[in-house]
């Protein structure tokens, strides 16, 4: 099974470094994608430093903006990502901007052959 996880702020992060190491154990492909949302040492970085999370395979660079500047950039990088990748499915954290990006794309490209799932809390 290959998945795609995408975090990009603080909390998604540390939920990721619990459910990374679950994908480990259980021989699950993960393609980890870092939105760029947070993207300083201390908001980000430092998190993956202390957790033991390895780098994100892709990084998105979104930034920071308004939220259709920032959902519009998610939706257009994430795309390449998943046509790319393929993923069995999309894993996704909380409730931010990346999310709606994320059911915005699935509804155009092949919603059919995806699966988004939601973690709102570990």
């Amino acid at each position: 099974m290959k998945l795609i996880s995408l975090i990009g702020a603080r909390p998604q992060i540390i939920k990721e470094a619990i459910l990374n190491q679950e994908f480990e154990k259980e021989g699950i492909e993960e393609i980890l994608v870092h939105s760029g949302q947070h993207y300083d040492f201390n908001m980000s970085d430092v998190f993956f430093k202390v957790l033991n999370i390895r780098k994100a395979d892709y990084n998105l660079g979104i930034g920071s903006g308004t939220h259709a500047e920032m959902t519009g950039k998610t939706m257009i990088e994430f795309e390449k990502v998943v046509l790319k990748e393929r993923p069995d499915i999309i894993l996704v954290y909380g409730n931010t901007n990346r999310i709606h990006s994320i059911r915005n794309i699935l509804t155009v490209i092949s919603p059919k052959h995806r699966f988004v799932r939601n973690v709102e809390s570990i």
